[in-house]
């Protein structure tokens, strides 16, 4: 079964952070997580003529109906999706300029002291929600 594709920096410390969070609550296993530095991140890319213009700066949630979310769309999407996120979906429904709060997150999540590694849990089920 064709899951909804989340695909994020894999080069960047908060965002390996911020997608271990969301692998965590997803509990449904919704979603797989790609990063767009591995081969099948970048074949998901190409695929669907993704300029790096858009990848450099965005988390990028592609559905199984080959819809694409960027920026905070793709995190209001995930939020709505997964039940124990979706009290932030009905919060954020109401921040008005929410591209423009990411983009300024974006601009300098590479500078926050974040690791830049995650411990990856050794669950496998854990494990699968990840494609390399």
């Amino acid at each position: 079964m064709f899951k909804d594709q989340v695909i994020f920096d894999g080069k960047c410390g908060f965002c390996n952070r911020t997608v271990m969070f969301l692998a965590k609550k997803d509990v449904e296993n919704k979603f797989v997580f790609v990063s767009n530095e591995s081969e099948k991140g970048k074949k998901i890319l190409a695929s669907h003529q993704l300029f790096k213009e858009i990848i450099d700066d965005s988390i990028i949630v592609i559905t199984k109906d080959d819809d694409a979310y960027f920026r905070s769309e793709a995190f209001m999407f995930f939020f709505k999706e997964i039940a124990k996120l979706r009290i932030y979906y009905r919060l954020l429904r109401l921040v008005p300029m929410k591209n423009l709060c990411y983009r300024l997150i974006a601009k300098i999540r590479r500078k926050l002291p974040v690791k830049n590694t995650c411990e990856f849990i050794t669950d496998t089920n854990f494990s699968k929600k990840f494609i390399h």
